[in-house]
């Protein structure tokens, strides 16, 4: 078989899981100054199983799961680069990254094909190579087990952030976020629409950034112009 301009056997198993292979082969690499933060991370760890705990933590929080499959993107991984500048990634990016982080430390792990599925997996011929694999699960030598992740509800799969936004005569808005010392320049639209309703102005001020609170994360106001922003 060919995808785009890799051409695979999968007259056998071992084909096909060579053909995964060469599909994904060295896209498991991150910049130096990434690999060398990941390893003052866990220089205090005493084993590979506190790395894996300390890295697959990081991942946790600072990653999303996003699946965008184009082209050959069914078959072959994100960067492990890419998907730590973009912060996310589907189940074979986000494996494939966390396998990243681990090879920084020199510890070592392998992606695994897996059905999962409710029903349970299909019959599997040991004589007929058919994938019909539809996630990708990272194995470590060290040991562990698969759990059921605790499902959440819609209000703590929520982020909230609230924004401060300084628009000039010019129409030019700067951002600030807390957290955030220095101002960025906006990204994306903005439109300026008559100031409205003041009494949904919040409370408290302009505070120590001089910018007026933000009433919702898309409006705000600003010297009797509501701020309406568009992603």
């Amino acid at each position: 078989m060919k995808i785009d301009q890799y051409t695979g056997d999968l007259s056998t198993w071992a084909e096909a899981g060579r053909f995964f292979y060469i599909l994904n082969r060295d896209r498991d690499n991150l910049p130096a100054d990434v690999q060398t933060l990941v390893r003052s991370w866990t220089v205090q760890a005493r084993n590979n199983r506190e790395k894996i705990d300390i890295l697959y933590r990081y991942l946790q929080a600072n990653q999303r799961y996003v699946s965008i499959q184009l082209g050959i993107g069914g078959w072959q991984t994100f960067d492990a680069a890419f998907v730590n500048d973009k912060k996310y990634g589907d189940c074979k990016a986000l494996s494939n990254y966390m396998k990243a982080l681990l090879k920084a430390v020199n510890t070592t792990a392998y992606q695994a094909l897996v059905f999962a599925n409710a029903a349970g997996a299909p019959v599997i011929d040991a004589e007929l190579a058919v994938p019909r694999f539809n996630r990708v699960r990272l194995l470590s030598p060290d040991g562990g087990k698969l759990v059921r992740t605790p499902a959440l509800t819609p209000a703590a799969n929520t982020e909230r952030s609230l924004t401060d936004i300084l628009l000039d005569e010019l129409g030019n808005a700067t951002v600030r976020q807390p957290g955030i010392r220095a101002s960025r320049p906006l990204r994306g639209s903005a439109a300026v629409l008559p100031g409205g309703d003041e009494s949904r102005r919040g409370a408290g001020g302009a505070g120590e950034t001089g910018l007026s609170p933000v009433l919702h994360p898309l409006i705000m106001h600003h010297d009797g112009m509501r701020l309406l922003i568009i992603h």
